[in-house]
């Protein structure tokens, strides 16, 4: 049996701790300040963007989403799918959604990069959920009597 030092092999990483420990805080304060950027704006419906497409299956999705979870809006990393269903012969959409505070640090880090497109593509979501609740014909508070 292999005779293992555990205190003299963890030595180098415990002398990583507070900086470790300092590199958390900085990216919980950086997502706590693009959360309250996002909570001042008027914002109605969940907003996302794709930061990766299946190659083979161009249906399936991860995404970075802004959208209400489990009664609070937060960020969540969402696996979006439309498998067929093959007794119903039809495609059933799933998603599967991990939220900011189940992430690990390394997602946190990687998802930053794409927090620029998310807001680009906000606007356009917004957009398309006011013109999804215009009345069709019926009354609108922005027509004229």
């Amino acid at each position: 049996m292999v005779d293992l030092n555990l205190k003299d092999l963890s030595a180098p990483i415990e002398l990583l701790r507070s900086d470790v420990s300092a590199a958390y805080k900085r990216l919980d304060k950086q997502w706590a300040e693009i959360a309250a950027q996002l909570k001042s704006l008027p914002i109605p419906c969940k907003i996302g963007t794709c930061v990766h497409n299946h190659p083979r299956s161009p249906e399936s999705s991860i995404n970075l989403e802004w959208r209400k979870w489990r009664g609070k809006f937060r960020f969540c990393y969402t696996y979006h799918d439309h498998e067929h269903d093959e007794y119903l012969d039809e495609y059933v959409a799933t998603e599967n959604v991990t939220p900011y505070d189940e992430w690990g640090a390394e997602r946190k880090v990687e998802m930053l990069e794409h927090v620029p497109a998310l807001f680009e593509n906000a606007a356009k979501q917004i957009t398309d959920f006011i013109e999804r609740t215009n009345s069709k014909g019926g009354d609108n508070e922005n027509s004229s009597s």
